[in-house]
């Protein structure tokens, strides 16, 4: 068992309770479970990357050039018809928050019907659509 207020561990795992646990971060007391995972339904298919506090994905088309960072690329679904950006947009973890930003887009990104202003975070749920250009991407986070 895990204390909720410092984190310690209550008492040492024994077969009998092993299965009982799981593994359990805190950031500023707020409890966050890991791994996550980020995915994106997008007509039929799903993308899908790791996240990790720290971690930027960055979401466009024709971006598998990019060397050293965790991209999307939508090149695959055709993504220049539907209007998406080579550097679209970006998904990134602080904490135990999660938040979409568009990167000066030339179609525009929207969460759930809202236009985006360019370098604004915007705090990412479960459930979420995001629109990327005129390109429907359904939100999971897990």
């Amino acid at each position: 068992m895990i204390c909720h207020e410092c984190g310690d561990l209550l008492f040492l795992p024994t077969p009998s309770n092993t299965a009982k646990l799981r593994l359990e971060t805190y950031v500023a007391g707020v409890l966050v479970e890991e791994p996550r995972l980020l995915q994106l339904k997008i007509n039929g298919q799903v993308c899908q990357t790791p996240l990790r506090d720290g971690l930027t994905v960055l979401i466009g088309r024709d971006i598998s050039d990019l060397r050293g960072e965790t991209v999307i690329d939508l090149f695959p679904l055709r993504a220049a018809e539907w209007g998406v950006s080579r550097e679209h947009a970006a998904i990134y973890v602080e904490g135990a928050s999660v938040f979409v930003t568009d990167l000066e887009s030339t179609n525009g990104t929207y969460l759930n019907g809202r236009l985006l202003r360019p370098h604004q975070p915007y705090i990412l749920r479960n459930g979420d659509v995001i629109h990327l250009g005129r390109l429907e991407a359904h939100v999971q986070l897990g």
